[in-house]
C-alpha cells in the first residue's frame, strides 16, 4: 500500500495505480489492483500484468533449474503457466530447461565469495543467490569497492538490502539474523506471491515478532484480511506502529478492517495512530476517505480540507467534490475540482502530479451539464483525450454535451451512437435522459 493509497478507490484510481505498478515492474501489485475490474483498459493492463508475472517466473524457473533446484523450478513453472496461454513458448522453454537439468543430474552449488564484504555475512546465499554461468570463477568476489552493490541490480541480495534500508533501524539486524529462506519469502511478497510467502514464513513465527508484520502484509496482499488483522495487531501490540518503505502498519490494518466490513474499528485504528503522528498526510487522507465511505460526508469534507492545506493531494479534492455533489452543491464541487487541478499541477506537466483524468472528466461534465463554462470544458476534454490511449464512451458523452451547448447539428447522430447497446437500467441511460431530454 502506498502512502497515498485509498481505502475505497474508484475504478480509475485502481487502474492508474495498476499502470504505475506496471511502470515499476511490480506485476503482482498491478494484478491485485485490477481484481474485479472490467472494460478494455482493465483487460489491457491485466494482460500486461499476467505477461510480466509469467516472464518473472519463467526466468526464476530457468535459474533454479540451472542451479539444480528442480522442485523450485517446477514451482515457478506452475506459477508461470497460471498466467500464460496454453502452449506458451516461454513456458515450454522453461520446462525444457528443467528436463535438461534433470538429465544432467545433481550439481554442486558454487560457494559465494567475498563473505567479508557481504553485509549479511553470507546469510543471503543459498536459495537467493543465482548460480554463476559456466566458466565463472568459483569463490570470486564481485568487483568494486562495495561487494553488495557491485552485484547486478536484480540480484536478490541487492533487492533485499534495499528493502531492508527502508525498515526501522532497530529491526534490521534482527531481520538479517532470520536468514536466507526468510529473506526469500519476503521478496516473494514483493514479486506477487503473497499466499506462498504466508506459508514459508510460518516456521519463523517463534523467532521474532517482526515475522508477524511480514505475514500481515502478505495476508493483506493475498486478500486474507482476517489473518492480516490478527498478525498486524500482534506485531503492533509489541513494537507499535511502524513505516517500512511504502508499508505502514496503521494503514494496512485499517484497510483490512474496512475490507472485512469493520469500518468503525478501521477508523479507530487510524485515529489511534494519528495521536502519535497527527500531521501524517496518508493517515489523515485515509481517515477522510473512510468517513466518506461510512456516510459521514460533512466530517469527510472537513477532514479533506485540512489535508489539502498541508499537502497537494488530488484525492482529497476529488473527495470534497464527491461529497458536495451528493449534497447537491454542484458549484462547490466544481470549485474543489478546479482548485485541485490548478493547485496540484497548474501546467498539467508535473512529474509527480500528472493531469488527473478522473477529476478532469467530472469537472468537464459538471461545466457542460450546467452550461457553465464550455470553453474550459473543451480544454479539459482535449487534455483528457491526450492522457488516454483511446477515448471511451464517457468522452463521447462529453463531446455530445459540447454539441448540445453549441446547438450543433451533429448532436442527433452523437446521441444515437451513445444510446447503442445501453439498457434502460444502465446509469448512463439516466445521464443521457437528463442531459438530452430522452
Amino acid at each position: 500500500m502506498g502512502l497515498f493509497s485509498w481505502l475505497f478507490p474508484s475504478d480509475d484510481d485502481r487502474m492508474d495505480s495498476a499502470q504505475k505498478a506496471l511502470d515499476r515492474k511490480d506485476y503482482g501489485s498491478a494484478r491485485l489492483e485490477l481484481e474485479g475490474l472490467e472494460g478494455e483498459r482493465a483487460e489491457a493492463l491485466r494482460f500486461e500484468a499476467h505477461e510480466g508475472l509469467k516472464m518473472v517466473n519463467v526466468e526464476l524457473a530457468v535459474a533454479c533449474a540451472e542451479a539444480g533446484e528442480l522442485a523450485k523450478a517446477k514451482e515457478h513453472i506452475d506459477l508461470a503457466a497460471q498466467f500464460a496461454q496454453r502452449g506458451d513458448p516461454e513456458v515450454r522453454g522453461a520446462r525444457r530447461a528443467m528436463r535438461e537439468a534433470r538429465e544432467r543430474g545433481p550439481v554442486e552449488r558454487p560457494k559465494l565469495g567475498g563473505g567479508g564484504g557481504d553485509i549479511f555475512g553470507g546469510a543471503l546465499g543459498g536459495t537467493l543467490m543465482p548460480t554463476p554461468q559456466a566458466g565463472a570463477v568459483e569463490n570470486a568476489a564481485p568487483e568494486g569497492d562495495d561487494a553488495l552493490f557491485s552485484l547486478p541490480p536484480d540480484d536478490p541480495r541487492v533487492r533485499f538490502a534495499l528493502l531492508l534500508e527502508s525498515y526501522p533501524e532497530h529491526l534490521r539486524e534482527r531481520i538479517v539474523k532470520l536468514g536466507a529462506d526468510y529473506a526469500s519469502a519476503v521478496l516473494g511478497i514483493e514479486d506477487g506471491h503473497p499466499g506462498h510467502a504466508i506459508e514459508v514464513l510460518s516456521p519463523f513465527l517463534g523467532q521474532d515478532i517482526v515475522v508477524r508484520f511480514e505475514r500481515g502484509r502478505a495476508a493483506a496482499a493475498a486478500g486474507r484480511h482476517g489473518l492480516a488483522i490478527s498478525e498486524l495487531r500482534a506485531f503492533v501490540d509489541v513494537e507499535g506502529h511502524i513505516e517500512a518503505g511504502p508499508y505502514d502498519t496503521a494503514l494496512l490494518l485499517a484497510s483490512s478492517l474496512s475490507r472485512e466490513g469493520r469500518p468503525a474499528e478501521a477508523l479507530d485504528a487510524l485515529e489511534v495512530a494519528l495521536k502519535d503522528r497527527p500531521k501524517h498526510v496518508a493517515l489523515r487522507a485515509n481517515r477522510a476517505a473512510l468517513l466518506e465511505a461510512m456516510g459521514r460526508p460533512e466530517e469527510a469534507d472537513a477532514a479533506a480540507m485540512k489535508v489539502v492545506k498541508d499537502a497537494r493531494h488530488m484525492g482529497m479534492y476529488k473527495l470534497m467534490a464527491r461529497v458536495r455533489l451528493k449534497a447537491g452543491k454542484r458549484a462547490e464541487a466544481m470549485n474543489a475540482l478546479e482548485s485541485g487541478l490548478t493547485t496540484c499541477c497548474p501546467s498539467g506537466k508535473c512529474g509527480a502530479q500528472p493531469f488527473d483524468v478522473e477529476a478532469g472528466r467530472l469537472l468537464a461534465r459538471l461545466y457542460l451539464e450546467d452550461r457553465v463554462d464550455t470553453p474550459r470544458a473543451r480544454q479539459l476534454i482535449g487534455r483528457i483525450k491526450r492522457s488516454l490511449r483511446s477515448p471511451t464512451w464517457f468522452e463521447g458523452y462529453l463531446d455530445a454535451l459540447v454539441s448540445r451547448n453549441d446547438n450543433a447539428p451533429a448532436l442527433t447522430d452523437q446521441v444515437r451512437m451513445l444510446k447503442a447497446g445501453i439498457r434502460d437500467d444502465d446509469p448512463r441511460a439516466r445521464m443521457m435522459a437528463e442531459a438530452f431530454g430522452l
